[in-house]
């Protein structure tokens, strides 16, 4: 019995740690294993967008990125041994395991859906979507203003031509609809969208409208009708088929691109400017909520869904 008591004393002994270097390397270890579990808690459960849910979403949307943190624990992990610190040591390898885990499981599941869909996968286009993520800023030399609203706003947006010559068939339009939760972003907020319908050969109209403050939610709609009418206006001018004028939108943008397109000629959701009613051909909606009721029962971000 007294041997056994020897060898548990020597046991949590070796586990504490002994040394500025060990117990340096034991609080290292204990921060990085709490912000590992806290943002693999992030990425499976959502949380308030406008707090920690931001980190979460963004590991999600790069999650090879995390990788790195695993090669920095694994690093950590192999110095904590080597000074016999072996709870550091512990705690690394977790921090690596679970980094680990968030970098590859939706990683995977991404390969696995665009290989039924038949998508190529580039870790260039990767890391050069990574780089650029939020970078594009309103592009001066394509603004044309689309209208003024009854408070004096130019209304602008951006001309993403084809670079076609104005002759033979006419070309499909699409009203692109910047996302932003409807309290931020703006217009060629995703150039390489943009250009990718050019190469389709789709004219792009990428749209700023009006947030808050004060409360926008109807001028936010008003705001896309009135560029889809101006569209249709100008639709000789940029060599348009009326027929074939689409909206397109991602995250917020969605949700007024679908608004703005079936609420078309609703009084009570009227354009910000006088122009005529535009009989949207389709409507491209990406990741944009649909239920906004349902969403504010449901959001663990309740402050995002109220109307501004």
């Amino acid at each position: 019995m007294h041997e056994d008591g020897e060898s548990t004393k020597a046991s949590r002994k070796n586990w504490r740690p002994q040394g500025v270097l060990t117990w340096l390397l034991t609080v290292v270890a204990c921060l990085l294993a709490v912000i590992t579990a806290t943002l693999a808690y992030c990425m499976l459960y959502p949380v308030r967008w406008d707090g920690l849910g931001r980190f979460g979403a963004a590991a999600l949307f790069f999650p090879l990125h995390l990788l790195v943190a695993t090669l920095a624990a694994v690093a950590l992990a192999f110095v904590a041994t080597r000074c016999r610190a072996r709870l550091a040591a512990a705690l690394f390898s977790l921090a690596a395991v679970l980094a680990t885990i968030m970098a590859l499981t939706p990683t995977i599941a991404m390969w696995q859906q665009a290989r039924e869909l038949n998508v190529p996968l580039s870790l260039g286009t990767y890391l050069a979507n990574a780089a650029h993520m939020n970078k594009g800023l309103p592009q001066t030399d394509r603004s044309v203003v689309y209208g003024t609203a009854t408070d004096g706003t130019k209304l602008e947006l951006d001309l993403w031509r084809t670079v076609r010559p104005n002759t033979g068939t006419l070309r499909p339009a699409i009203v692109w609809v910047h996302g932003g939760a409807w309290t931020h972003g703006n217009r060629s907020m995703l150039p390489d969208w943009n250009r990718w319908l050019n190469e389709l050969g789709y004219e792009v109209f990428d749209v700023e409208y009006r947030m808050p403050p004060p409360v926008r939610w109807q001028d936010e709609v008003g705001d896309v009708k009135s560029a889809l009418g101006w569209v249709a206006v100008h639709a000789a001018e940029y060599h348009v088929d009326l027929a074939r004028i689409s909206t397109i939108g991602n995250s917020a943008g969605a949700h007024l691109a679908m608004l703005a397109a079936y609420s078309m000629g609703d009084p009570r959701l009227p354009t910000s400017t006088d122009v005529p009613p535009v009989a949207v051909h389709s409507i491209i909606n990406l990741y944009g909520p649909t239920d906004l009721a349902l969403l504010h029962r449901t959001c663990k971000s309740p402050d995002m869904s109220m109307p501004r």
